[in-house]
C-alpha cells in the first residue's frame, strides 16, 4: 500500500503500537527480518475482514524499531502473520530517529507501517502529515486503556496511536550508606544529603539530571503544578 502517512506506534511516558496499514514497497538497504505467509489470499482477506481490514494482494507490514526490541517484535510478528497471513519485515531504526526519517521516507513510499514514537512528539508528527488516525480500533483502545494513556496518544480529540508502555522514575540508594529512616520523606532525604554532600570529593546524597525537563516535570506535576495552564492550546503554524 503506497501511503504517505503511517500508523503510529507512540511513547516517552507512553508508547503506542499500530498495525493498521500494510505496505508492498521495496525495502531500503537495511537487513530485514521477514516472516513469510503460508496461506492464500482468500484466507488472508477472511481474517482481516473480521476486523475491518482488507489488505491488497502482496501486502506486507514494515516495522521500524531499535535492535533491542527485535525479539519482542519477532514474537508478535509471528502471531500477526499467523492470523492475517501477511509477512512482517523488521527494519532497525532507533525510536529517536523514526520521526525525522518518516518525514522523508513516508512521501517517497518507503516509510514504515508501524513505528515507535515518544508521545510528546505527536503534535509535530500530526502537523507534518505523517500519521494516520487510530480510527478502526479507537473505541477498543478507549475501552482497554486508562484515559491518561489514551490522551497521551491523542490530539484535538483524535487518537493516533496505541499505548505500549509507561515509564517512571526509580530512586536507587546504597544500603551501606543510607538508612531506611533517611528515605521516609523528601525532607529526610534532603537532610541526609546536606550532611553527606562533599563537592570536593564528588560525593552527593541525591542527584538527578536537573538539565532534563523529563525528570524535572515529576516535581511539578507531583505537587499539582502544570506548565502551560489548564486551558492552553497548541498553536500549529503551517507554511
Amino acid at each position: 500500500m503506497k501511503i504517505k502517512k503511517t500508523a503510529l506506534l507512540s511513547a516517552a511516558l507512553i508508547t503506542a503500537l499500530s498495525l493498521s496499514a500494510c505496505s508492498s514497497n521495496k525495502t531500503n538497504n537495511q537487513a530485514p527480518s521477514a516472516i513469510t505467509p503460508t496461506a492464500d489470499a482468500a484466507q488472508t482477506a477472511g481474517n482481516a475482514e473480521e476486523e475491518g481490514l482488507i489488505p491488497e494482494p502482496g501486502a506486507k507490514l514494515i516495522i521500524w524499531e531499535g535492535k533491542d526490541e527485535k525479539p519482542f517484535i519477532d514474537a508478535i510478528a509471528q502471531e500477526f502473520t499467523a492470523k492475517y497471513k501477511i509477512p512482517v519485515e523488521f527494519q532497525e531504526v532507533p525510536a529517536t530517529d523514526q520521526r525525522k526519517k518518516l518525514k522523508t521516507d513516508g512521501p517517497a513510499g518507503l516509510g514504515a507501517d508501524v513505528l515507535v514514537m515518544p508521545h510528546n512528539t505527536l503534535g509535530d508528527a500530526v502537523a507534518s502529515g505523517i500519521l494516520l488516525p487510530n480510527d478502526i480500533f479507537a473505541e477498543d483502545t478507549k475501552a482497554n486503556y486508562p484515559k491518561e494513556l489514551v490522551d497521551a496518544v491523542s490530539l484535538d480529540g483524535v487518537i493516533y496511536g496505541y499505548p505500549r508502555n509507561v515509564e517512571t522514575y526509580l530512586l536507587y540508594y546504597n544500603k551501606e550508606l543510607v538508612k531506611e529512616e533517611d528515605l521516609a520523606s523528601w525532607d529526610s532525604i534532603i537532610k541526609f544529603a546536606k550532611g553527606y554532600n562533599d563537592v570536593g570529593n564528588n560525593k552527593f546524597g541525591f542527584m538527578w539530571q536537573v538539565g532534563d525537563f523529563y525528570y524535572n516535570y515529576s516535581w511539578i506535576a507531583g505537587n499539582g503544578g502544570y506548565v502551560f495552564g489548564q486551558t492552553a492550546r497548541i498553536l500549529r503554524i503551517s507554511g
